[in-house]
């Protein structure tokens, strides 16, 4: 398999986005993403090189969320375990402004008593906001952790229930 990426500027700062023929499989905030995209794709051949779609995911970050339904029309190349993948496909169900929780997500897989699991799988999402996970909050109503640092995580919730 080949993944094509290029680091772009966005409004949230620098994002790896990365495809493959099926469609998006990384939009990462990483610092360190070539790394990132070596130790989660392996074997993948990564090939540094900016392609239309790539330009169309920075384009719709920068308009988010007006951008959101726009995005969701994206194709996207979930690659994870069975059970990772159905936690995204559970969280792609939520729409902009939406907020769930750990708890709500695990039972959307079928899976209602892996809370924990279902929170590492959030956690290991590799598409930051075109997978919604920073709409998960924990059972007490708050922000909990992400990825991406918390900061980044209530802007999104807060620019979503804006728009």
């Amino acid at each position: 398999m080949k993944i094509k990426y290029s680091v772009l500027e966005t409004r949230f700062g620098a994002a790896t986005v990365g495809t493959t023929e099926q469609g998006i499989c990384c939009v990462l905030f990483d610092t360190d993403a070539v790394s990132e995209l070596t130790r989660r794709f392996r074997p993948a051949e990564l090939i540094k090189q900016e392609e239309p779609l790539h330009r169309k995911v920075v384009e719709l970050l920068d308009e988010w969320p007006a951008s959101a339904d726009k995005a969701a029309a994206l194709p996207l190349h979930l690659m994870g375990t069975e059970f990772q993948v159905a936690v995204w496909q559970a969280l792609l169900q939520l729409k902009p402004g939406e907020l769930s929780t750990y708890k709500n997500i695990a039972q959307k897989t079928g899976r209602p008593t892996a809370v924990r699991a279902t929170g590492t799988a959030i956690g290991q999402n590799p598409v930051a906001v075109f997978v919604p996970c920073h709409r998960v909050l924990t059972s007490s109503g708050k922000l909990g952790g992400y990825r991406w640092g918390t900061a980044m995580k209530a802007l999104l919730v807060e620019r979503e229930k804006l728009s």
